[in-house]
């Protein structure tokens, strides 16, 4: 079950304000390990120019994608501070929440996912960008030495959004390669405290269910909801997550688990 409209836009809000306090006293040259290469301050303006990207999208009702170099190209984006960033991720957010909310529905571009109606694509961004700031927020935060924390509600609708990215058809045209996970009778399963999520790699396509009723998996993880979550993007090696079943399939499904 996803979160409301209203709430996603909130939750972008929330999000960006809970990121630009933790990097309050930060020193943006801190390296972010799960983003190789960047820095704090690359990772700060790739949100920010992501947030008014996606604005840019939805206020303008664009059918193609506008340029994205803003939010790619950080090279250039050195020396800068908490305190002149925060305002322009704040406002960014704001950009972004207030498109999502005041923007009556048309039709517009939308990256990979299929839509089959105008509301569909504001769900996408609103849903998307989201959890696009939820891990952005961690990365900052584990960068930092700090500990991460995210509503149990949020958690979830993240990890289900992730089932919906990771399992679409369009990936296997992209990447080719991932065919390879295709095979009778193989399923993974996704184990909270409370729920149970599916993936089955049997038909011609992947495809996902929550609490299934089917045999004995292939392969399991196990962890509390937001340790899976970060497991799941490749955020964190808590010793909290576990795994049993194929650890061939395990690690060969790892390699091809991104839906970016």
């Amino acid at each position: 079950m996803s979160l409301s409209h209203d709430t996603y836009a909130n939750e972008i809000l929330a999000q960006t304000k809970a990121l630009t306090a933790t990097i309050a006293d930060a020193d943006l040259t801190t390296p972010v390990p799960s983003c190789p290469g960047w820095t704090l301050n690359h990772l700060l303006r790739h949100i920010g120019h992501g947030h008014r990207w996606a604005a840019e999208i939805i206020d303008t009702r664009a059918t193609t994608p506008p340029p994205d170099t803003a939010l790619r190209d950080l090279t250039h984006h050195t020396n800068e501070t908490p305190d002149s960033l925060t305002p322009w991720l704040q406002e960014g957010a704001t950009l972004l929440s207030t498109a999502l909310t005041t923007t009556p529905t048309a039709q517009i571009w939308t990256p990979l996912v299929p839509i089959s109606s105008p509301a569909d694509a504001l769900f996408f961004y609103a849903r998307r960008f989201t959890h696009e700031t939820l891990i952005h927020r961690a990365d900052a935060t584990l960068a930092l030495g700090k500990h991460f924390t995210a509503a149990p509600e949020v958690t979830q609708d993240a990890l289900e959004e992730w089932l919906v990215l990771t399992t679409l058809p369009q990936l296997f045209t992209i990447h080719p390669e991932r065919k390879a996970l295709l095979a009778p009778n193989r399923t993974l399963h996704l184990q909270t405290p409370t729920t149970t999520y599916e993936i089955n790699f049997t038909g011609p396509t992947l495809t996902h269910t929550t609490n299934p009723t089917t045999s004995t998996p292939t392969a399991t993880i196990t962890a509390p909801a937001l340790d899976l979550l970060l497991h799941l993007y490749q955020r964190s090696t808590t010793t909290s997550v576990t795994q049993s079943g194929d650890q061939t399939f395990l690690t060969t499904w790892k390699t091809h688990s991104t839906f970016g």
